[in-house]
C-alpha cells in the first residue's frame, strides 16, 4: 500500500494537469462520487450485537479526453480483506481505460473482477446486504468464496463491446492475488473470459478464469471456477439466480443463489434470496463445510441520495472432516440473524 500511494498521487496529478490544460474548465474533466454503508447486525449466539462502519468508497474519475479514463476509488471495509490492516483505508481501485476505437477498449490496473453478476456487482446496487457466499465468504480455509480477498485484482483486460445481440466480451490476464503484487511462488498469472449479453428482458453471462493463489505461506493452489447467471427484469418482478463452481486453496467449491425482488412499488423494494454453498477437499484428514440460507429484506429509498435496508436470515452451517474409513461427525450451528444498513451516496 505504502509502495502504490506515490504512483496513486502521480496519476492523479497528471490527469488533472491534463484536465486543466484543456480546453474549458477542468472539473468538467474529473467527478467526485461516492457512497457509505453504515450497519447494525447481529443474531443468536455466538453473533455479536454490533454497530459497523460497513464500506465506504471515495471515487475520482478523470477524463482528460474522449478515448481516456482514470478512476482512483478509495476504500475502507469492515472486515477487511486478508490482505490490509483492519483500520487501513485501501487503494481498492486504480486503472487507466482506454478507448481503442468503437469496439475495442482497454483497461489497465486494479480493475474490480468482471466475474459473473454479484461479484462484479456495486455493493450500492446490490439488494441483499452481502454476496452469496460462494463468490465472496469469511476468511475461513472451508467458508472462502472466490473473491474472499477482494473482487479487485492487478492485471490487464481488454474488452469487446457486442453489437446485434453479440455479447460484450472481457479478455483478462491478471495476478490472481487480490489487490496485492503477486508473488514468487505463485508467478504463473491467471487468465479469464467473460461474455455478458444485455438483452430487452435482462441480461445473463458466461465466465470463466484460471489461475493459482499463493496463500502467504508459499502454500500454492488452483485457483479456477466458472459462473453463469441470468437477471430477468418486468415490471413488477425482478429474478436473478447465479452458479458458480471452482477450485481454491484445495477444495472444491461450488454454490448457487436464487433472488425474487418486487419491483414496481414506490419508494420500497421487497426481497427474498435463497443460497447453498458446499466447500470438500474430498482427502482422508481433510475438511469441508455446508452452508444454506434464506434472506428476506426490504430496501426503502428515502430519497435520491440514502437507502435504508432491512433484512432477517436464517442459516445453517456444517463443518466436517475425513476419517480414514468414513466421514467423521460434524457440527452444524442454525442461526437467525438480522441487519439494519444505511446507505448514503454522493
Amino acid at each position: 500500500m505504502k509502495r502504490l500511494v506515490p504512483f496513486m498521487l502521480v496519476a492523479m496529478l497528471l490527469a488533472l494537469a491534463s484536465a486543466a490544460g484543456a480546453d474549458g474548465s477542468w472539473a468538467d474533466k474529473v467527478k467526485i462520487n461516492g457512497y457509505a454503508q453504515v450497519r447494525y447486525a447481529g443474531g443468536e449466539e455466538p453473533i455479536v450485537d454490533d454497530f459497523a462502519l460497513r464500506q465506504a468508497y471515495f471515487n475520482i474519475i478523470a477524463t482528460p479526453n474522449d478515448r481516456t479514463m482514470l478512476l482512483l476509488s478509495m476504500a475502507t471495509f469492515d472486515p477487511m480483506p486478508p490482505t490490509s490492516r483492519p483500520d487501513d483505508i485501501m487503494a481498492y481501485l486504480l486503472f487507466v481505460d482506454y478507448k481503442i476505437d468503437d469496439v475495442w477498449s482497454v483497461r489497465f490496473g486494479q480493475v474490480p473482477t468482471y466475474f459473473g453478476f454479484e461479484a462484479w456487482q456495486s455493493s450500492s446496487d446490490r439488494l441483499a446486504l452481502e454476496r452469496a457466499r460462494i463468490l465472496q465468504g469469511g476468511g475461513a480455509v472451508d467458508t472462502c468464496g472466490f473473491f474472499f480477498m477482494s473482487p479487485a485484482d492487478r492485471g490487464l483486460w481488454l474488452k469487446y463491446a457486442g453489437k446485434n445481440g453479440a455479447p460484450d466480451a472481457y479478455f483478462g490476464i491478471w495476478n490472481g492475488q487480490g489487490p496485492t503484487t503477486d508473488t514468487a511462488a505463485a508467478d504463473g498469472k491467471n487468465i479469464s473470459i467473460d461474455l455478458k449479453w444485455s438483452l430487452d428482458w435482462g441480461k445473463f453471462g458466461l465466465s470463466w478464469f484460471d489461475g493459482e493463489y499463493d496463500d502467504g505461506t508459499g502454500n500454492v493452489t488452483d485457483r479456477s471456477a466458472w459462473d453463469a447467471y441470468v437477471k430477468w427484469t418486468g415490471k413488477t418482478v425482478d429474478f436473478q439466480a447465479e452458479y458458480a463452481d471452482g477450485k481454491l486453496l484445495g477444495r472444491d467449491r461450488d454454490g448457487w443463489y436464487a433472488q425474487l425482488a418486487f419491483v414496481g412499488n414506490s419508494g420500497y423494494t421487497p426481497y427474498l434470496k435463497y443460497e447453498e454453498y458446499n466447500s470438500d477437499s474430498g482427502l482422508i484428514g481433510g475438511s469441508g463445510s455446508s452452508y444454506e440460507a434464506i434472506h428476506a429484506g426490504i430496501a426503502l429509498q428515502l430519497d435520491a441520495a440514502n437507502e435504508l435496508t432491512l433484512q432477517i436470515s436464517d442459516t445453517k452451517s456444517e463443518m466436517y472432516g475425513y476419517a480414514v474409513t468414513e466421514q467423521m461427525s460434524s457440527s452444524s450451528h442454525d442461526s437467525f440473524e438480522y441487519g439494519l444498513s444505511w446507505q448514503t451516496c454522493f
